[in-house]
């Protein structure tokens, strides 16, 4: 009886596989069928249209039988490509979309994709600009100026002509008073739009119009404190600004009046930043992009009626949306493929016309600027940093060789190096932007043995500090919920642990003598109090031991000397020292000559301590007149003789 059971199962399971091969065979059959018809059109005949009218009959009547299906959408790519059709790359799209378990088909779709990309953009211009210039996000109209952000003596907006190789700075702020950032081009080219606001976290943020000799005027200040404003594009009859505003966790889309006033929202938002908004170059439209993080959507609205459609709605992550000049597409970048891209679409009264097709692969560095009559301006930012070891006179201060790189690798991610109080090892952050990760190395003074310390998820790294027994590292960083925070590595445990600072922006420490208590210094942003602290490791609360009459202003660095008597520390542009058993405070850089017409501006670097704590190093930069900047490296005897 159990016998005939299990024959009687294993013939209905049998009779099952019977009934389901006998229909696939027939759809194989079809399937194959019509795709040598169509290979016949195109390679013996030649016939191109007949091949194409029988590819996509295998595509749409035979899309479950995948692996034919994927063939026939490569030759039809081929048969696209042939007669010069951007569908070509729509095919080659499909492939790599719909028919991703396909791998020998997506990994030519892929190779296509890219050759036709080389095709079409090969001939485009690279320009690298002879002076530093960072952040270069704004290409003038004419393309013969770049707007960016320049450092040299504080946060300024800066215009770098291609032709000249001048540098001209648009704001002259120090490092003490305000700062400027995102530069705008009028549609003219004849102004810049820019934000401006006060170091202190609470510090409003307002917009400003500067005409190209400097003559700057307000056009709107949010005076809630704490408040935001991000100018995105100017609109191209030059009559006022899209801005993204921000309010604690609130935002809104807006557009704020060229000659001044308050904003006309367009659309409000919940804990969303508007990263990028274009306008279409009649006006009446702004694309920009919505949705949770790593899920955005690219949608317009009507700048009249405040009407939102919906451009690209795709599972993966779209953004930076750009309109081009004649206002038939809109590009964008995407990760939809696995990794970012520069994609287009076209449309026609806020709606797409055709599916999405690539551009260019490989655009996870490079971030889309604007439009200009020679194409689609891409600007990306490579930064170098490597650490060097020199050879020094400590007596005079100079040079006795040349610097040589330290042995690690990999190399052009590394830097703040600090060597540990028994000159035995050289500790570092270095990034790997491959990995997003950031890790504390630790290597011998001879480079033969390094080890790398991954710092916990989602936390960034300050200025290290060895512990005085050379025991332990530790700095001021952000944590996970990017709140400043004590770290502290034990590399014999590979043990991190950390402390809340229970300040807001960012900090900068140094160990006491004892090891267990540090130095740090609080900006005095989000009301708390400005200073240089000493805090017990654990304890919520440190004791202030450097309370000067006036609450505003910046610290940058401190580092105390090798006996830990003295705190050395940069405030405001300048190098002070204090003796931490009597509290004297003396400054051991000079201010600047105002009369010298000769020197724009001198800034100075972090102090360093000799290891016989007799002398001070501080890298000093001095930038002339025309913004042409000279690099030193100057030594302070510790009995507080000033630079001159």
């Amino acid at each position: 009886m159990e016998t005939k059971k299990l024959f009687n199962l294993v013939f209905c399971l049998i009779s099952g596989m019977l009934l389901t091969v006998s229909p696939l065979s027939a759809q194989v059959s079809g399937a194959e069928k019509l795709y040598e018809e169509g290979i016949y059109q195109l390679e013996a005949a030649g016939n191109f249209d007949e091949a194409i009218l029988l590819f996509n009959r295998v595509v749409k009547e035979y899309s479950s039988n995948k692996p034919v299906a994927a063939k026939a959408l490569l030759k039809l790519g081929f048969c696209y490509e042939r007669q010069g059709s951007q569908l070509a790359e729509e095919a080659y799209i499909q492939i790599i979309e719909k028919f991703s378990d396909q791998s020998q088909q997506v990994a030519q779709a892929r190779e296509r994709l890219t050759s036709l990309h080389q095709q079409s953009v090969g001939a485009g211009q690279t320009i690298k600009l002879d002076r530093g210039i960072a952040e270069t996000n704004s290409l003038s109209p004419d393309g013969t100026k770049m707007a960016g952000t320049d450092f040299s003596q504080g946060q300024n907006v800066a215009v770098y002509d291609f032709t000249t190789k001048e540098l001209t700075l648009i704001t002259h702020n120090n490092w003490y008073n305000v700062w400027t950032y995102y530069p705008i081009w009028s549609p003219d080219g004849k102004e810049i739009a820019y934000i401006q606001a006060g170091w202190k976290q609470t510090d409003p943020y307002s917009l400003w119009v500067s005409t190209i000799d400097g003559k700057a005027r307000l056009i709107y200040e949010n005076s809630n404190p704490g408040s935001k404003i991000f100018p995105r594009e100017w609109l191209p009859n030059g009559e006022g600004v899209v801005v993204a505003l921000q309010d604690g966790k609130n935002y809104s889309l807006a557009i704020v009046p060229a000659s001044g006033g308050d904003p006309d929202v367009l659309r409000k938002f919940d804990n969303e930043n508007i990263s990028y908004a274009s306008v279409s170059p009649d006006s009446r439209f702004v694309a920009f992009s919505e949705g949770e993080t790593g899920k955005k959507d690219i949608k317009i609205i009507n700048i009249e009626n405040r009407e939102v459609t919906t451009l690209i709605d795709n599972p993966a992550d779209d953004s930076a949306p750009r309109w081009s000049p004649g206002g038939g597409h809109i590009v964008f970048k995407s990760n939809r493929h696995g990794d970012w891209a520069i994609w287009g679409v076209a449309v026609k009264d806020a709606r797409p016309e055709g599916a999405p097709f690539m551009i260019m692969a490989g655009a996870r560095d490079f971030q889309l600027s604007n439009w200009r009559p020679v194409g689609l301006v891409l600007t990306r930012v490579i930064s170098s940093a490597d650490i060097y070891k020199m050879p020094v006179d400590l007596s005079t201060g100079k040079a006795l060789g040349k610097p040589e790189p330290i042995r690690y690798t990999p190399t052009g991610s590394n830097y703040l190096p600090v060597w540990s109080p028994d000159g035995q090892q050289i500790a570092f952050i270095t990034q790997n932007r491959e990995k997003r990760q950031i890790a504390v190395v630790i290597t011998s003074a001879d480079g033969s043995k390094s080890q790398e310390f991954v710092l916990p998820p989602k936390c960034g790294a300050g200025f290290l500090r060895w512990t005085p027994d050379s025991k332990a590292i530790g700095f001021a960083g952000i944590d996970s919920t990017q709140k400043s925070t004590l770290f502290r590595l034990t590399p014999a445990t590979r043990v991190w642990e950390k402390w809340p600072l229970g300040i807001a922006g960012f900090s900068r420490m140094e160990w006491s003598k004892d090891g267990n208590s540090f130095y740090y210094i609080d900006n005095g942003q989000g009301g708390s109090a400005y200073g240089i602290f000493k805090r017990t490791v654990g304890e919520k609360e440190g004791s202030n031991i450097y309370d000067p009459d006036y609450k505003e202003g910046s610290f940058r660095d401190i580092r105390c000397s090798r006996d830990y008597s003295r705190l050395a520390f940069w405030e405001n542009g300048a190098i002070y020292i204090m003796d931490l058993a009597t509290g004297m405070l003396q400054r051991i850089t000079a201010e600047r000559d105002t009369t010298d017409l000769d020197v724009s501006d001198i800034n100075y670097g972090s102090p360093s301590w000799s290891p016989d704590g007799k002398r001070i190093m501080v890298p000093k930069s001095i930038a002339d007149a025309k913004m042409n900047e000279k690099h030193e490296i100057h030594f302070f005897d510790r009995g507080f003789y000033v630079d001159q």
